[in-house]
């Protein structure tokens, strides 16, 4: 079964700043049935970046870091600069693998290829990211 991380981008709409900038309908399927929405009553848009599954080391990186140890499923903000940080550790454990232990542990004592793996995946998302307001949460 295992655990999953979702890292998500949310972007806020101020009606005083965007007033008149988002017209007409957004129109989408929802469980198969068409969903209209007025554009202007939009107040932010959730943007999935990524999903990583069994990324552990990554788990203890946010409850360390991000939401005080609670690890409870709740969404949690997080700053853009703390992604950015995360992204500086795993540079660090993938120039160095003995590092991994100490910067980024994997709470089963394992740093196998598939830890590695998960690593350089994670990084490669990191990288691509723009400022902005993110949030993540574990299902």
């Amino acid at each position: 079964m295992g655990m999953n991380i979702t890292l998500e981008k949310q972007t806020l709409f101020n009606p005083r700043r965007n007033c008149g900038k988002l017209k007409g309908q957004v129109m989408f399927s929802f469980y198969g049935k068409g969903v209209k929405i007025t554009a202007g009553k939009i107040a932010s848009i959730n943007e999935r970046v990524a999903t990583w599954h069994n990324a552990y080391m990554i788990h203890e990186w946010f409850m360390s870091n991000v939401d005080d140890g609670c690890g409870n499923g709740a969404v949690y903000g997080v700053e853009y600069w703390q992604l950015m940080e995360l992204k500086s550790q795993i540079k660090t454990v993938l120039a160095d693998r003995e590092m991994a232990g100490k910067v980024l542990p994997n709470p089963s004592g394992e740093y196998d290829d598939a830890y590695f793996d998960t690593l350089r995946n994670i990084h490669d998302v990191l990288r691509k990211l723009r400022r902005g307001y993110y949030q993540y949460y574990e299902h």
